[in-house]
C-alpha cells in the first residue's frame, strides 16, 4: 500500500510538472487551456472544462475536453455563458466569485441542487448531467485576489471518485494556470498598445498625382508587433517625391520611439 501511494504521488507530481512545462510554451490563452485539457484527460479525469471570466463579468467556456470522439457533442457549450451571479449554491458560481475549491460526490439527479436562481449554474448542471458525472472537482484559476476563471474536472466511474489528494493537486494546477492566463492577458494588452504605437508612427503614404503608393509592414520575430524598422514617403516643397526605408536595432518600444525620432529628423533634413 505504501509503494502504491508513492507511485500515485509520483504520477501526480509528474503531471503537474508536465502541465507547468507545456503551459510555459505559449502565451495564447485558448491554446494553453486546450493543451491543459489534453493533459488532464484521461490521465486524471474523464472530462475537463475551462471557463474564463472577462473584466465585464462575462463567462466564456473556452474548452471542453472528453473521451475521443465525444467532444463534438458539447460543441454548442463552447460559447459565452451568462454572468456569474454573486448568490448561488453552484460550485462554479461560488468559485468564480472567490470561493474555495470544491469536491462533489453526487449522482446525476443531485446536480440540479445548485442550478436554481442562476442561468450559469443551470447551464453547468446540464453539462454535468450530459456527461453523466459522478465525481466533480471545481477550482479557481488564479488566486482569490485575481481569479481569471474556473477549471472543472469530471469522473464518470462511481468506483473511482476523486479524493482530497486529487483536490489538492487540481487546486495547485488551477493556481499555475491562473498565472499563465494572467500573463497572457498582460502580454495581449501590451501587444495591442505596441501595435497601436507602431501604426501611429508609420503614417499613411501620400498619393501624389497619378502615382499610387502602398506598403506592408510585417515584423520578423514571432510575436513581435513593434520595432525599429520604418518606411516613409513625402513630397518636398518643389513637388519631388522622397521615399525612405530605415531600421533601428532592436524589437521593443525603445527602438520604436527612436525610429520615430529619426524618421522625423530625416524629414527635416530632406526639407
Amino acid at each position: 500500500a505504501y509503494t502504491s501511494a508513492l507511485e500515485d504521488l509520483n504520477e501526480r507530481l509528474t503531471l503537474v510538472a508536465e502541465i507547468t512545462d507545456v503551459l510555459g510554451q505559449t502565451l495564447e490563452t485558448d491554446e494553453a487551456l486546450a493543451r491543459l485539457g489534453r493533459l488532464l484527460v484521461p490521465r486524471l479525469a474523464d472530462w475537463a472544462a475551462a471557463d474564463l471570466r472577462s473584466r465585464s463579468g462575462q463567462v466564456h467556456r473556452v474548452t471542453v475536453t472528453g473521451p475521443a470522439g465525444r467532444e463534438a457533442e458539447l460543441e454548442g457549450g463552447r460559447e459565452h455563458l451568462p454572468e456569474a451571479a454573486e448568490q448561488g449554491r453552484s460550485p462554479l458560481v461560488q468559485v468564480l466569485n472567490g470561493g474555495p475549491p470544491v469536491l462533489q460526490q453526487q449522482d446525476e439527479e443531485a446536480w440540479t441542487a445548485g442550478a436554481n436562481g442562476s442561468p450559469l449554474a443551470a447551464l453547468h448542471s446540464d453539462f454535468l448531467r450530459t456527461v453523466h458525472a459522478t465525481s466533480v472537482i471545481t477550482v479557481p484559476l488564479g488566486s482569490r485576489r485575481q481569479i481569471t476563471g474556473a477549471l472543472t474536472l469530471v469522473r464518470t466511474d462511481p468506483a473511482h471518485p476523486f479524493d482530497t489528494d486529487d483536490l489538492d493537486v487540481v487546486s495547485d494546477i488551477g493556481r499555475r494556470v491562473g498565472l499563465v492566463v494572467d500573463n497572457a492577458r498582460r502580454y495581449g494588452r501590451q501587444r495591442a498598445v505596441a501595435g497601436a504605437m507602431q501604426r501611429n508612427l508609420l503614417a499613411p503614404l501620400p498619393q501624389p498625382g497619378l502615382l499610387q503608393l502602398a506598403a506592408r509592414y510585417e515584423p520578423a520575430p514571432v510575436g513581435s508587433q513593434v520595432g525599429g524598422d520604418w518606411y516613409d514617403a513625402f513630397e518636398l516643397p518643389d513637388g519631388r517625391l522622397t521615399m525612405a526605408v530605415g531600421d533601428v536595432t532592436g524589437h521593443d518600444m525603445d527602438a520604436a520611439a527612436l525610429m520615430g525620432q529619426l524618421r522625423n529628423l530625416l524629414r527635416g533634413i530632406s526639407y
